[in-house]
């Protein structure tokens, strides 16, 4: 499945594997992040973006995230919704 790369912009929310570098006990485990900066090559499947963990107890941790680790782009609520509105998705 190939990600629509252009959605991934600051404060967009996306769920992602950590690199078998790290050694991660679980290699699929999903991991949360919100998007803090992205580093995309035009044209290209190549590139990073930096996220801050939104995982209970990662909380403000920071990250670089390879395009290739990124599984899911999380849709964008509708700015009108409420925080309880937010509760239902």
């Amino acid at each position: 499945m190939q990600l629509d790369h252009s959605k991934l912009v600051k404060g967009i929310t996306i769920r992602y594997v950590l690199p078998l570098s790290q050694h991660p006990s679980d290699p699929n485990k999903l991991w949360h992040g919100k998007v803090t900066a992205t580093f995309i090559q035009s044209g290209y499947d190549v590139g990073l973006v930096q996220v801050e963990s939104v995982e209970p107890g990662y909380e403000g941790c920071t990250e670089l995230v390879h395009l290739y680790q990124i599984k899911v782009i999380e849709p964008e609520l509708p700015a009108t919704l409420t925080t309880k509105e937010e509760h239902l998705y």
